[in-house]
């Protein structure tokens, strides 16, 4: 258990609105630009997809770099936020988090090597385009699985994390047990993934626990900045009052009590408020 108070609620907010970019980067780059574009087992429609495609497959890794930033920034971020909590257990997240990262990061190389295989083929004169193209969709497919070895590390990122929320006073309690949850399903795919294929699709059902997860994030962080900006607001009012009193004025130019709209814009128990 810890108080938040001597955490700045901005924290709060850029960490939450960097997670929706995040979850927002991840879903443009992997669903709308890159699933349309690789086709399992047909070298030959992948190649000529990216080829359609001009410089569309491209703007997948840049907006997977982006995702990645944001990530390096969120381990920062949530490891002051909880280092009051533990400092072990917030360092220990920030580590796995950022080892997550680093894999990813290297990863993007093989979607770099693929796509660069379609699109200069004459970079291998001495392999044929069928070769070109094969080899292409073997570095396009080992990206997968480069990013389920990150999700190793993000699994156990999700079970420290999950504790530290667990323990402290400022968030849900439900929201910890739901980030292990999720920490559970990551380590369960990856680990199906490299040593159990013929389970993945099962396990693929409860990738919906993350989903649940990311839905939670993004509502609160929505509710943080509200709350962050209607606290901008009240406190720039009372500013004036104060401003307005010291000029010797008699009269108010505000009929609103500041204090109560202080109160329901940032009260509750969870709030960033206090």
């Amino acid at each position: 258990m810890t108080a938040r108070s001597a955490i700045p609620s901005s924290t709060f907010l850029w960490a939450g609105l960097l997670y929706v970019l995040i979850i927002g980067f991840g879903i443009f780059g992997e669903a709308l630009l890159r699933a349309p574009v690789i086709v399992a087992g047909d070298a030959e429609a992948t190649a000529a997809n990216i080829i359609a495609s001009g410089g569309t497959f491209y703007l997948s890794l840049a907006t997977d770099l982006g995702m990645l930033l944001c990530d390096v920034a969120v381990a920062v971020l949530l490891f002051v936020i909880f280092r009051p909590v533990s400092r072990t257990g917030a360092l220990l997240s920030a580590g796995f988090r950022l080892t997550q990262t680093a894999i990813l990061g290297v990863n993007l190389l093989n979607l770099y090597a693929g796509a660069t295989l379609v699109m200069h083929q004459e970079s291998l004169s001495g392999f044929s385009s069928a070769q070109t193209h094969a080899l292409a969709l073997f570095f396009l497919e080992l990206q997968s699985a480069g990013y389920d070895l990150g999700l190793f590390f993000f699994a156990m990122t999700c079970f420290v994390l999950g504790w530290l929320i667990v323990r402290a006073d400022f968030a849900p309690k439900a929201l910890g047990y739901l980030v292990a949850a999720a920490g559970a399903v990551y380590l369960s795919g990856s680990t199906s993934a490299f040593f159990a294929p013929a389970y993945r699709e099962v396990i693929s059902y409860a990738y919906v626990i993350p989903v649940i997860r990311r839905s939670l994030v993004r509502r609160l962080a929505a509710d943080e900045g509200r709350a962050w900006w209607c606290r901008r607001w009240c406190a720039g009012l009372k500013w004036r009052c104060r401003q307005t009193k010291r000029a010797g004025l008699t009269t108010r130019p505000f009929a609103l009590n500041t204090s109560d709209i202080s109160r329901r814009c940032g009260g509750g128990r969870y709030s960033l408020a206090r």
